[in-house]
């Protein structure tokens, strides 16, 4: 991979799904870049909108489970 976007996302999917179609509109070779999406314990369909792109783009999903991890913060 020689480029990354990272995304971080928290209960936006509509605005991931901008960013991703936006991304995967690149006129630019998909095997040299990879969106990488930093979840924050989104509940609003973030996966779905994933599961559209897994095809087009190479994605890697990272969640930070605060609720299940109460000790792990982000500032």
């Amino acid at each position: 991979m020689k480029y990354s976007f990272i995304i971080p996302v928290r209960n936006r999917s509509s605005l991931l799904r901008r960013g991703l179609q936006t991304i995967s509109s690149l006129k630019y070779d998909k095997n040299k870049y990879e969106a990488i999406i930093v979840d924050h314990n989104s509940k609003d369909g973030i996966f779905d909108v994933i599961k559209e792109f897994q095809g087009k783009l190479n994605i890697k999903f990272i969640s930070i489970n605060t609720e299940k991890y109460p000790y792990f913060t982000i500032s």
